[in-house]
């Protein structure tokens, strides 16, 4: 059993056997973390995954670590370098037998690497493509605007998305030459973002200026993508590393970038990296140094059309549900142990009932097998909604996330629906894209005022209770979306346990909430 654990600011750790990823979280959800608590060492994560795949930790074989993640105790401990950990995630979940891999990040200077993907492992590409350090700017853009760096890049985020691109003083400070993305030292002063603006997101100038700055380093990624893809030859391209949470610039890498085909992982941030770890050390053939001559060979088989392959059939590909699941055995003990009471139904009333209360207005927990691994919810542990109801944005902001007004919220739609509904890349399996409505008066009350743009998870007969959900709803509503976010309390990380769901169910404004077979509501 090998172990990959990366420094990441929530501790995560991933379990593999044989290639195989079996289980990952982060620590956080596991010990119930608030995200603003640090940690090095996932001890406690360490702990329950093992017990969840029937192991101990004593029964670890092998320990790979990224920059910054530590395993006390053990001297047996390999340091894998933290991009090609992020490379080698991403290359070998994608299905793609060649690709381009493109990191960017906070953690070089020049914010990002490139690598070369084929079947017998990965090497670094030749870094004279310039300096493009756009996560460093987006992090300095938050702070700029008086939030945290490293921890609201999320928020500025969701203001550009309200946005318009129009003239702002600050564009002109960002320009692409020959040596990389070259910005005015003095490009601060350009957001036009008064003292007054600090601490208070959301006022027309921070919007403005978050736009403005988003769009120009998008600009930027795209003209890294260009030499990338010139120095490679590659047709499709692998992105992780943190700037690639942001689905504005993975959108524009994956509809105006020069790949045919762009992978996002489920973790692209520094979770992801731990399993690119462990994967590294069952792979020697993946190394950081550079090797200019490698070239990709002539055959292009086409890959699976969604790459999150069951584990028990797929040696590599890493499925976005690594967490631990629960019995029925185990939920009930919970609710009794509560002295809640329930309803236990079969899986088709469950899902009747769901819909018809969302369809209600009713905001729906669901908690459905092995926890989400990533940073978006995909059905396993969601709050679920009606897409149409005149008050859904302020029912979520309002009640359930009490967040502000630009905030915006995904949906799921069947895969084989979603091009027939919006704009967008073929399919977006872990909510990694973002799309535009094709008639945007059907989706009027799930867009704050100047949003074009939301994100889409696409589901197919791999999620059979979600697919149902959604068949269900356009049953009863005409149109099979339903709006899906976290099932998460205030500031903590998602739910894992039926008891975490218990809790955060009656300290928020849900309505219902289904666990598997089991429904509560209030």
């Amino acid at each position: 059993m090998i172990i990959g654990i990366s420094g990441s600011r929530q501790g995560p750790s991933a379990a593999l056997l044989d290639g195989r990823a079996l289980a990952a979280s982060e620590e956080s959800r596991l010990a119930r973390l608030r995200l603003s608590e640090r940690t090095t060492f996932p001890r406690h994560g360490l702990r329950e995954l093992a017990a969840f795949l029937g192991r101990r930790v004593d029964d670890i074989t092998a320990v790979a670590v990224t920059s910054g993640g530590q395993f006390p105790g053990r001297d047996d401990v390999e340091t894998v370098d933290h991009h090609l950990a992020h490379a080698a995630y991403a290359f070998h979940a994608s299905g793609f037998d060649s690709a381009a891999v493109v990191v960017c990040d906070s953690a070089t200077e020049r914010g990002w690497t490139a690598w070369r993907g084929v079947a017998d492992g990965l090497t670094r590409v030749e870094d004279d493509l310039g300096a493009f350090p756009l996560a460093h700017l987006y992090s300095d853009l938050t702070g700029a605007l008086g939030l945290a760096p490293g921890r609201d890049e999320h928020i500025v985020e969701a203001m550009a998305r309200v946005g318009r691109a129009t003239e702002h003083p600050v564009a002109a400070a960002f320009a692409v030459h020959d040596e990389g993305l070259i910005v005015d030292a003095r490009w601060r002063e350009r957001l036009a973002v008064t003292p007054g603006d600090q601490g208070s997101a959301g006022t027309p100038a921070q919007v403005a200026a978050a736009t403005a700055v988003q769009a120009a380093l998008a600009e930027a990624l795209l003209a890294l993508l260009a030499r990338v893809q010139r120095a490679t030859g590659a047709t499709r391209v692998c992105l992780s590393g943190g700037l690639f949470y942001n689905t504005h610039f993975t959108t524009e890498a994956a509809t105006r970038g020069p790949f045919a085909e762009v992978f996002v992982p489920p973790h692209p941030g520094n979770g992801g990296a731990a399993i690119g770890a462990a994967l590294s050390l069952t792979r020697s053939s993946d190394r950081s140094e550079t090797r200019s001559e490698d070239t990709f060979p002539d055959r292009h088989i086409p890959h699976p059309r969604s790459p999150h392959h069951d584990v028990t059939t797929s040696p590599d590909l890493p499925s976005p549900f690594l967490g631990p699941s629960f019995t029925d055995e185990q939920i009930k003990a919970t609710l009794d142990n509560c002295k809640l009471v329930y309803t236990l139904m079969d899986d088709e009333r469950v899902v009747q009932m769901a819909v018809a209360a969302m369809m209600r207005g009713a905001l729906v927990g669901w908690f459905d097998g092995r926890m989400e691994w990533g940073p978006r919810a995909l059905g396993h542990r969601s709050v679920l909604a009606g897409a149409s109801g005149p008050h859904v944005l302020d029912n979520l902001n309002g009640f359930l996330k009490q967040r502000p007004w630009y905030r915006a919220y995904g949906v799921s739609v069947p895969a084989s629906r979603v091009q027939e509904l919006f704009e967008g890349p073929p399919v977006s399996d872990y909510m990694q894209f973002e799309y535009r409505p094709r008639d945007p008066r059907q989706f009027a009350a799930l867009l704050p005022p100047g949003t074009t743009r939301l994100r889409v998870h696409t589901v197919d007969a791999r999620g059979p209770r979600m697919l149902r959900l959604l068949e269900v709803a356009e049953a009863q509503s005409g149109a099979p979306v339903l709006v899906n976010t976290s099932f998460n309390g205030f500031h903590e990380p998602l739910v894992c346990t039926p008891r975490d769901a218990v809790r955060v169910f009656y300290g928020t404004g849900l309505d219902v909430l289904s666990l598997g077979r089991f429904v509560i509501r209030k």
